[in-house]
């Protein structure tokens, strides 16, 4: 019945294009057939497949299925990629040839794209000399920067001591690139950048222009990025100036002129803004959503501390005659001029009036993000078919800045339960008779296969000797003059790689490290240098002045030396680079040791379940928990970062005590609280290659240990490579052992990536050069657990075991237990010394006396501690151990 009902709207759909709009039966029939296919193909779970006349070859791709039917016509490529989870290739083979012989078009199956024809592996030495040439760069490169700055106008110029103005566009880049060099903005003050607040106010004021939304997109973001909760764009600069127009004024005109760009679907492929600009637009629209929170006294939405609804002028505009003032801006739309340097007149054209109220500005937010994730989903699409066709019209800017609006769009929309109600009308900036109904928006979900298939594209279409990629489709999309030749009206190839290196994972990069080394290549060998002269001698023509060190994008013609942006956006893609490099030897290092990686972040949980014990004598001055102490030196000094820590971090700790005391579990624990991975190196890790090779084999482990970062590493048990070289009847071999073991603790305590622990029941065993403050910056005896803990073990106990008995009663057995433990709280005691077991299984003995209905006595109570210390594990010499153990913690 719904098959018959499907096509009698099919017949429907023939009529009106033919009657209706005058298009030709067999025009219109072939569309609509090739639709049914499309849609009959999709619900038989095919990977993909492509659609092409046997009459041309020429390609104009379809909407899935949303372009109007009288702009299809018979002689169109049509190309349906779902990239759906699903493959059924068997049945694809079978209905394809039953089509062809039914139509006049010929299906032709999807190949699998492969990157390049080179054995994609690499070994792990081989990415980290790759990560060691991009250390080398990373570390130097941020300081040319520098170079560029012009404290006057707190801006960064082409020509540092020449210029006249801010610079938006070099500014911009290269503040985004010592925000991802120096995420904390105290590491900007140290290198004598300008405030926070001095930057803002002179981008915000600075010469930028209406209709330019690439500039305009530019400053937005950037300002949100120095500053995400606002705070310095509402409350700085009030009452600073009277006839200053505030600030925060004006950033929101800037926000109401980008969300005025978004893509329209009316327009498909021909939207007003380029691809990149329409990327710009969409990291906008994706950092305000971030920085929206609800205000909990007024239940309103905000951006961070600026309140949209305050601004009722710029929020409250009108729409009228928006189709006559559009049409209006696209005939005579200002034109981009571009120079050599520095874009002077660098003008877009911004289309349209965001049809935004103070009622609507957040509903109008997330129809941005939601359009844009559609119309770049298109176009993804598009560019997929025109490559696989071979077609003149595939751009290698489009497809990669469509991919990039793609993922940040559908990962910002993953989430939007709570928000607006996301509803509109079909096409919200045209005004229809007959679109008085309005719909709901389609919330698009990231398809995970067509961002892997368009990656492959991305790095098949990269030059094999330069590394670099096709200029591809300029940043604007109109020009006079000799606009269109100049370089800097192209994306930077380094520019469109840094942003993917942002947007996914690690991993994703892994198939194609080969081509991210060809990339390393050209930067390592097109380092420029250039020298702004301020005296040149007339005898010698040696020039005295500011050296200038960077990069150019080759797209410029002549080069003419390096320029701020190009270097910017250099400097920004090798440190986003190197992240991955090194992401990529964590992961290898944690899946070859069997470590554990915390995915949802930092987690509480196992660390309050711990149960505490106590360094030194309750009371008195010295007196500790092994808690309070991780938490004063581990857990908060790197709450923020690992490489700059808080004054008093520990990198290296010592635990030690007796069996049984939950060493392990402590720094599990604390790596869950931490949120970082975690790692157990033991005896066998050091014996896999033979007893014989257990040198090499200590190498090979600290060398791959180096690797990790943000990583909580326990070497459980290894005195047995650490004795004291001193100690009678050593051999030579134990002694080199602890020698080699000496030079790998300190290695990577040097590396400040990761925190370690050594945990072990016999300090003493240990070399006097192992534990000493250097190589390990404390270390703590580890004991049962304290007092306070025993009263939590004996109030679970009853909580499990006592359902009968009245609250008073249970209250007056915590008492008496209690009055109990303390009385017992001694060396010269059991109590004590039972570890968590013992201590868990006295509790619950005592609890069943309450279960079962009869009083605590202190008799009953010292019966079951006598028949559990009888038994226990610290008694005689091991008790002797225990006590002098408990008098060696360092802090």
């Amino acid at each position: 019945m719904k098959m018959h009902c499907f096509f009698l709207v099919l017949v429907r759909l023939i009529l009106e294009q033919v009657y209706l709009h005058r298009v030709p039966l067999k025009s219109s029939a072939l569309a609509i057939v090739v639709v049914t296919q499309m849609i009959l193909f999709s619900t038989t779970n095919v990977s993909s497949f492509t659609l092409v006349s046997s009459r041309t070859r020429k390609t104009t791709p379809q909407y899935l299925c949303r372009r109007p039917l009288s702009l299809v016509t018979r002689n169109e490529i049509l190309c349906y990629n779902s990239y759906s989870y699903h493959q059924n290739t068997d049945t694809a083979s079978a209905a394809g040839r039953a089509f062809e012989q039914r139509t006049s078009l010929k299906v032709l199956p999807h190949t699998k794209l492969s990157s390049t024809s080179e054995d994609l592996s690499f070994s792990f030495d081989e990415m980290s000399k790759l990560e060691q040439r991009l250390e080398v760069l990373e570390e130097e490169a941020p300081s040319f920067l520098f170079d560029y700055y012009e404290p006057r106008y707190f801006s960064f110029s082409i020509a540092p001591g020449k210029a006249e103005k801010l610079s938006i566009t070099s500014t911009a880049y290269c503040l985004r690139a010592l925000l991802e060099y120096y995420p904390q903005e105290e590491n900007l003050a140290v290198r004598s950048l300008p405030p926070t607040k001095d930057v803002i106010k002179a981008m915000i004021q600075s010469d930028w222009r209406s209709n330019d939304l690439y500039v305009v997109s530019l400053i937005v973001l950037v300002i949100l990025r120095l500053d995400p909760s606002l705070e310095i764009v509402v409350n700085s600069f009030k009452g600073e100036d009277e006839e200053e127009q505030e600030v925060a004024q004006i950033f929101m005109k800037l926000v109401m002129l980008v969300l005025s760009g978004r893509p329209q679907r009316r327009r498909g492929e021909q939207q007003l803004f380029s691809a990149y600009i329409s990327y710009l637009c969409c990291s906008v629209y994706v950092d305000l959503k971030a920085a929206t929170r609800r205000n909990v006294e007024t239940g309103q939405l905000q951006l961070g501390m600026l309140v949209p609804q305050d601004y009722h002028s710029i929020l409250d505009f009108q729409n009228k005659d928006n189709d006559s003032a559009q049409s209006q801006q696209e005939d005579d739309g200002a034109e981009a001029i571009v120079e050599n340097g520095e874009n002077s007149s660098d003008v877009g054209k911004i289309g349209g009036t965001a049809n935004t109220s103070s009622s609507s500005f957040w509903k109008e937010l997330t129809i941005a993000i939601s359009r844009t994730a559609e119309i770049s989903f298109n176009e993804l699409c598009r560019q997929l078919a025109y490559h696989t066709a071979g077609s003149s019209s595939f751009d290698i800017i489009k497809l990669v800045y469509s991919l990039l609006s793609y993922i940040k769009s559908c990962n910002s929309l993953r989430g939007t339960a709570g928000w607006e109600l996301i509803a509109s009308t079909q096409n919200r900036n045209i005004t229809q008779s007959s679109s008085n109904n309005s719909e709901k928006e389609e919330i698009i979900k990231l398809n995970p296969q067509l961002v892997s298939a368009a990656l492959n594209v991305f790095f098949q279409e990269q030059d094999a000797t330069t590394g670099l990629w096709d200029r591809g489709q300029p940043i604007y999309k109109s020009f006079k003059r000799r606009g269109r030749n100049v370089g800097n009206a192209y994306v930077f190839g380094l520019d469109a790689l840094g942003s993917l290196l942002e947007a996914l994972p690690p991993e994703d990069f892994r198939p194609y490290l080969m081509n991210l080394q060809r990339t390393l290549n050209w930067i390592e060998l097109n380092q420029d240098i250039e020298v702004i002269a301020d005296y040149c001698d007339p005898d010698t023509g040696e020039c005295c002045g500011k050296t200038l060190r960077g990069w150019t994008s080759p797209n410029l013609s002549p080069p003419g030396g390096p320029k701020a942006w190009s270097t910017a956006q250099t400097v920004t893609c090798l440190t986003r680079m190197r992240k991955i490099i090194r992401q990529l030897l964590h992961n290898d290092v944690l899946e070859e040791f069997r470590g554990k990686k915390q995915k949802n972040g930092p987690n509480d949980d196992a660390w309050n379940r711990l149960l505490d014990s106590d360094l030194g004598e309750p009371g008195s001055s010295n007196y500790h928990t092994i808690k309070q102490v991780l938490e004063q030196r581990v857990i908060l000094p790197f709450a923020n970062s690992v490489t700059a820590p808080s004054v008093g971090a520990a990198y290296s700790t010592i635990l030690f005590g007796s069996p049984g005391t939950a060493k392990t579990t402590i720094t599990e624990a604390l790596a869950e609280k931490m949120g970082w991975d975690f790692v157990v190196i033991d005896t066998a890790a050091f014996l896999a290659d033979g007893l014989t090779n257990v040198a090499s084999r200590i190498r090979y482990i600290f060398t791959r240990l180096q690797a990790l970062h943000n990583c909580v590493i326990l070497f459980d048990e290894v005195e047995e490579f650490c004795l004291d070289r001193e100690a009678p009847g050593i051999s030579m071999e134990s002694r080199m052992l602890t020698t080699a073991m000496l030079t790998a603790i300190n290695d990577l305590r040097r590396t400040k990536q990761s925190v370690f622990f050594l945990a072990t029941n016999r300090l003493r065993a240990f070399d006097a050069a192992i534990i000493r403050p250097g190589r390990f910056d404390i270390q703590l005896f580890v004991g049962t657990p304290n007092l306070d803990a025993r009263l939590i073990l004996f109030e679970q106990a009853l909580n499990n075991k006592v359902t009968n008995v009245s609250q008073e009663d249970k209250v007056k057995s915590m008492e008496t237990y209690t009055d109990f433990l303390q009385s017992q709280w001694s060396k010269d005691r059991d109590v004590m010394f039972m570890n968590y077991l013992e201590g868990k299984q006295f509790a619950s003995s005592v609890a069943s006396i309450v279960a079962s209905g009869r009083e605590l006595e202190r008799d009953e109570l010292e019966r079951i501690l006598s028949q559990q210390a009888a038994v226990m594990t610290a008694r005689g010499s091991v008790r002797e151990e225990y006590i002098a153990q408990m008098e060696l913690s360092r802090l």
